[in-house]
Order: structure tokens, then C-alpha cells, then sequence
């Protein structure tokens, strides 16, 4: 089958994020029910557009998980309920968009047909022509971190093929954003630098390579501020989503870029500014890092002025035998933190110790003070998470 009598057809494809077609105007998306597998087919065929595939591999990457008892005669209803709803998107009969020659079938590229990730390839392509100079390359660069606006085929990730191709654009956009980056850190544009990772960082928000790049721009932009405020919100997301303590990595980089990116500033007042906290209310929240250099500070206060400070550890202790999945643990967590937070002073200092355990020092406390506020969490606990399964167990104790 032929290309049709009408070839003025002007095509438009979204693959990255939400998956759409516009056809001279008229624009189609989000396609679910009894018509998701024709959607596939189309999202298939447009993503295979300059290849032939055989007849049997399309049959094998649409029927991965569900195979059908007559797999040539499905994909043929398939191609027809394709066409029906392609022509009627067009707004005529005569358009064939899908064509079967050579024993397959295929997308017709006789019509005129954008396709985000095939510009998106185009853009790479040109910032990698190392024969353009730096500001050419930059620009290509950009346009292609442009274009990638979320993951590709996103709602079509179930599928191996679909899986495979997303997973090698999300490595190109990351190279794009590293590569931009590095040509901004040439110019001294930092901030702009930085502004790019945060974007990127909404599509890859676990490449640690990425987390770096906004902290070596942040540093050099001389945001050292927000620098620190990363580098805590990294430790802990890592924490949270894999229980992986990163610090070893990422404080070491972090203090390495801290030490060679520092400026020179004689404005105590900058300074003040850049200390101050956004927000003063509550207890003082910190990683456990920070909180052991608060621990060693109060003890040398201690010993020189004789206050009392204490120590409590809150533990949440599944019963003996239980097991309770990461999410429901975190949930419960999450609101053990809250209530501790909010029975505290401002003065207080708080830390997870672990992913089910919060670690506080109380200055300026006695033991009656102290226990009043281990007694007065817990019933705020209990009364929180009053269907919870876990037990909430504290350990009071003077600092040493």
C-alpha cells in the first residue's frame, strides 16, 4: 500500500513526558482502555520510524506479557484501529500514515513528521561537533535539555523496548546537562549552571553525578548557603529511598569543594546574612554529622561552666517477630520527627540516628526537666499514632 493521494500532512510527536500526536492541528494524548494497545502501536512504529522491523519482533514487544493465539491476524486488526484512528485525527480518509511493504509494516515518512527526541539526538549531536566553537556547542547543548521534558514514553515504561530506549535518552540528557555545565564553569556562569542541575534534577533525582555538579556550582557561584542545605536534603534522600548513608562520598566532595572554591569576603554582615537561618521555629533539625559537633561543643561548655545537658534517644521497636515494610516504617517515622520537633525548644537539637531512631539534647536541663520531656513526647506519640504497631522506647542520659 502506497502513500496515499495527499501528502501535505504536517506531523507533530511528543515522546518525552506525556506522549502526544497533533495532526495538522488537531492533537491527541493520553489514550487508555481498549485503546492503550493502539496507542502502543503508534508510539512503537514512531519510535522505530527510520527501521524495518520484522513483522515478528513487533508482534514479540506489543504481546510481551500477554501473548495472543494468532499474533499476525491481532496485529492486523491492531494496524486498522491505528489507521481508523490516525485518518480521523487528520480530519480525511485519504491520508495512510501506516504502511505495510516489504513484509512489515512501518510509519509512512512521506509525510512531514517532528519528533522531539529525533530533534532532541540532533541537538546532541551538533554540541558534540567539536569543530563549532564553545558558544554554538552551548546553544545546542540547551536546546536539547529543552526538548527532553521528562522521561521518554513515561506512560509506556511497562514495555522492555520503550524501557530500554528511555533509559538511553535519560543518558544523553545527563551528559548534555554535564557537558552544558562544563562549558558554563569556562564562562563563569555559574548560577546558570545550577539552575540546569536543578531542572535535571527533577528528571534524574537520583544521579549522584548530578548532585555534585549542583554543588560545585553552587559553591562557585559563592552560594555556599544553599550548598549546605543540598548537601543535607542529598544525605538525607538517599537515606530515605535506599538506606544508604552516602556521607563517606558525598561530605568529602562536598568539604573538598567547599575548601577550593572559597572567596574572600570582608563584610561580616554578608557573612551574618549567610549564617541566618530562613526559619527559627521549633527545635534545631540536623544530620547526625552536624549534631555530634553540637555534642562536643556543649561538652567542652560544660565542663567549663557547669550546666547540666541531657541526652534522649527515641527508638520505634517492632514486636518480636514482626516485620512491617519500609514505607509504612517511614510513614510512622516521619511522624515520631514531627512530634519531637514540636515538644521541644528552640534551643534543642535533633537528629535522626537511624531510619526508625532520633537522637535530642536537652542544654539547660535537669533530669526532672528532662524526663517531663521524654513523658510528654511519648503521649503526644501515642496519641499521634494511635493504631501504630510500634512501641516507642527512649533512653535518657547526662552528656559525659
Amino acid at each position: 500500500m502506497r502513500g496515499g493521494s495527499r501528502t501535505n500532512a504536517k506531523v507533530q510527536v511528543r515522546m518525552f513526558g506525556e506522549f502526544s500526536i497533533t495532526i495538522n492541528g488537531n492533537t491527541l494524548t493520553h489514550l487508555k482502555g481498549t485503546t492503550k494497545r493502539v496507542w502502543m502501536l503508534i508510539q512503537y512504529l514512531l519510535a522505530h520510524r527510520f527501521r524495518t522491523v520484522p513483522i515478528e519482533t513487533i508482534v514479540n514487544d506489543l504481546w510481551k506479557f500477554k501473548p495472543c493465539g494468532d499474533p499476525k491476524n491481532a496485529l492486523k486488526n491492531l494496524v486498522y484501529r491505528a489507521r481508523t484512528l490516525l485518518k480521523d485525527l487528520a480530519g480525511s480518509q485519504l491520508y495512510e500514515f501506516i504502511l505495510f511493504e516489504n513484509g512489515t509494516y512501518h510509519w509512512n515518512n512521506r509525510y512531514d513528521c517532528e519528533v522531539d527526541s529525533e530533534q532532541f539526538m540532533d541537538c546532541y549531536r551538533r554540541g558534540e561537533d567539536l569543530s563549532c566553537d564553545d558558544r554554538e556547542r552551548l546553544e545546542s547543548y540547551r536546546q536539547a535539555i529543552r526538548l527532553y521534558t521528562g522521561m521518554f514514553l513515561q506512560k509506556s515504561a511497562y514495555a522492555n523496548w520503550a524501557v530500554l530506549m528511555a533509559s538511553q535518552y535519560a543518558k544523553v540528557y545527563q551528559e548534555c546537562v554535564e557537558k552544558c555545565c562544563g562549558i558554563l564553569f569556562g564562562i563563569r556562569q555559574f548560577q546558570q549552571a545550577a539552575e540546569i542541575c536543578r531542572t535535571a534534577l527533577k528528571y534524574l533525582p537520583y544521579e549522584l553525578s548530578l548532585h555534585r555538579l549542583l554543588l560545585q556550582s553552587y559553591v562557585k557561584a559563592g552560594m555556599r548557603n544553599e550548598a549546605f542545605q543540598h548537601c543535607r536534603y542529598v544525605k538525607d534522600l538517599f537515606y530515605r529511598e535506599f538506606c544508604i548513608d552516602i556521607s563517606p562520598s558525598l561530605l568529602p566532595f562536598y568539604r573538598q569543594l567547599i575548601s577550593g572554591g572559597a572567596r574572600v569576603e570582608t563584610d561580616l554582615a554578608t557573612i551574618k546574612k549567610d549564617l541566618k537561618e530562613n526559619t527559627a521555629d521549633g527545635a534545631y533539625l540536623c544530620d547526625y554529622d552536624v549534631f555530634r559537633m553540637a555534642y562536643r561543643i556543649q561538652a567542652r561548655t560544660v565542663a567549663r561552666m557547669g550546666y547540666s545537658v541531657f541526652l534522649a534517644l527515641f527508638s520505634l521497636v517492632s514486636p518480636e517477630g514482626t516485620a512491617f515494610g519500609s514505607r509504612y516504617l517511614q510513614s510512622v517515622s516521619e511522624k515520631l520527627r514531627e512530634v519531637i520537633l514540636h515538644s521541644l525548644r528552640k534551643t534543642d537539637v535533633v537528629a535522626p540516628y537511624s531510619s526508625v531512631q532520633y537522637i535530642v539534647m536537652l542544654p539547660f536541663t535537669n533530669f526532672e526537666d528532662a524526663q517531663g520531656v521524654v513523658n510528654r513526647i511519648s503521649k503526644r506519640f501515642q496519641f499521634a499514632c494511635r493504631n501504630s504497631k510500634l512501641k516507642l522506647v527512649v533512653n535518657l542520659s547526662p552528656l559525659d
